[in-house]
């Protein structure tokens, strides 16, 4: 028992640190990207991102819509049943695509409205690029739901990370390019497509098992039932 409570322990201050960098690698990152737009484009630029940011983040929470936390919550319930991991994550998986789909078309076409109603039209052609990513996101905040689940966290805080750097790096490219403002709005499409392939390379060793198509529609009806009521929480 001494050494199980102890490879406990190692594990959670292993899995704390791992977290915590991310925070940091995170908040960084996010410091650094607004201090170069800012002295790059200008004030005037810095909210022009700033504002199809604020866009993007809510509308990523209508895209997943709480799915996210329910692959989480039932993935951690797994323990014993580890044989229905593959039906539980799929079906979470199916349902933010289509969601993240919808979202996604949704804010394309009313990106210009958008900027209409921040009186920018730079915002709303940001909007426009960022839009397909809300689809990548919805998919990728499941799998991350699923890492979470599974306690991969050294994983999951890689990927958190990683989805900052790519932020960072794609908005910077863009500035050294020269390429108008509102082209940062790709940034977070960008961000997510590249983040996608390395989240299906750690989940799916476990995604395998997929038990009926009768146990997939009830896990439909189990996560968007959950999910609907979790939106809130985001």
């Amino acid at each position: 028992m001494p050494n199980v409570k102890f490879k406990l322990q190692s594990k959670f201050l292993f899995d704390a640190v791992w977290n915590y960098g991310a925070f940091a690698a995170m908040a960084a990152t996010g410091m650094f990207l607004n201090l170069f737009i800012a002295a790059f484009y200008g004030v005037e630029a810095l909210g022009i991102f700033n504002q199809i940011y604020v866009v993007y983040i809510i509308s990523s929470q209508f895209a997943v819509l709480g799915f996210h936390d329910s692959a989480q919550k039932y993935v951690s319930e797994l323990d014993m049943e580890p044989e229905h991991l593959g039906v539980v994550s799929l079906a979470a998986l199916v349902l933010a695509a289509g969601f993240g789909l919808l979202v996604a078309f949704a804010i394309y076409f009313l990106a210009d409205p958008i900027g209409i109603l921040f009186e920018s039209e730079p915002v709303g052609s940001g909007i426009a690029l960022a839009a397909p990513g809300l689809m990548f996101i919805a998919i990728n905040k499941v799998l991350m739901g699923v890492l979470n689940g599974m306690r991969m966290m050294k994983h999951f805080a890689g990927a958190q990370a990683l989805r900052a750097v790519a932020i960072l790096l794609c908005c910077v490219g863009i500035m050294l390019f020269e390429y108008p403002p509102y082209m940062l709005g790709l940034g977070f499409t960008i961000a997510e497509i590249v983040l996608l392939p390395l989240l299906l390379y750690f989940v799916h060793p476990h995604l395998t098992n997929f038990s009926s198509f009768e146990a997939f529609k009830r896990w439909v009806r189990v996560h968007f039932h959950f999910g609907s009521r979790a939106l809130i929480n985001g």
